[in-house]
């Protein structure tokens, strides 16, 4: 029987990956998917020590093996997160540009300038730079595979919401972009675009009847669990997902209705 139809095209066992944003939510829950996965060696990326130190504590002594943290503002130049990757493992196959996070609820008019910029610093910029350090990396061996998150809010309007959907757009077009530039040379990209996931970044709304409203309008009337989108990186990451570049996946219960 052929070796090739046997395998198991989803196992990461010879790859090395990094996460940004791995030290909770969807980004955790991608670590635990990818070290379940069999992969070779994660670097978890975020911004503070304590909250990697916990991360990591939370993982068996075995699989703590295979982790190491770096701490790094994303939106920095300074922060060559790809290139530590390369340092420690000789290698960099995998990288899910993951980091962001989203405003108080607020109208445009609303909204500080200050916070807009922030959450451009982060959310957009920081996955530019991550395209830049992580796509020269891959480039050099004609071989990766960038996933990046996005959200339903990139696919349509976000009232309320105004520089976290703006951003998740930004990614987006980042993403379809970045996969014209990098497929020829061996680099696949892909987004994910969650739905209302239960994670930190929505805890802001979970006061009062934030979440059901949430859960009411994707048709499974419900959250996503953070594993639920992991899964789905799992499957861009992976070879299983050999032929896709370009492609963003919703995983958002049926939230967004077009797109």
């Amino acid at each position: 029987m052929n070796s090739e139809r046997t395998s198991n095209p989803f196992h990461l066992n010879s790859k090395i990956a990094l996460i940004t944003g791995a030290a909770s939510g969807i980004g955790l829950a991608t670590v635990n998917v990818f070290l379940e996965a069999g992969i070779k060696g994660i670097l978890l990326v975020d911004q503070t020590q304590e909250a990697l130190d916990q991360a990591l504590d939370n993982l068996s002594t075995e699989e703590r093996s295979r982790c190491q943290g770096f701490v790094a503002d994303v939106s920095s130049e300074r922060n060559d997160y790809a290139a530590r990757a390369v340092e420690i493992w000789g290698q960099l196959d995998i990288a899910v540009l993951n980091a962001g996070f989203c405003n108080e609820p607020a109208g445009i008019i609303e909204t500080d300038a200050k916070i807009w910029d922030r959450i451009m610093q982060v959310n957009a910029r920081g996955v530019f730079l991550g395209l830049q350090q992580c796509g020269k990396v891959m480039i050099e061996r004609k071989f990766g595979s960038i996933i990046i998150t996005s959200s339903q809010l990139g696919l349509q309007g976000s009232p309320s919401l105004s520089a976290y959907g703006a951003s998740k757009w930004a990614v987006r077009g980042l993403a379809l972009t970045a996969a014209e530039e990098f497929t020829p040379m061996g680099v696949r990209v892909n987004s994910v675009c969650p739905g209302p996931t239960v994670t930190p970044l929505i805890d802001n709304l979970k006061g009062g009847d934030g979440w059901s409203r949430m859960a009411d309008l994707t048709l499974m009337k419900r959250l996503g669990q953070p594993r639920e989108i992991a899964n789905a990186i799992l499957y861009l990451a992976s070879d299983a997902a050999s032929f896709c570049s370009g492609t963003t996946l919703k995983v958002d219960g049926g939230y967004a209705k077009f797109g």
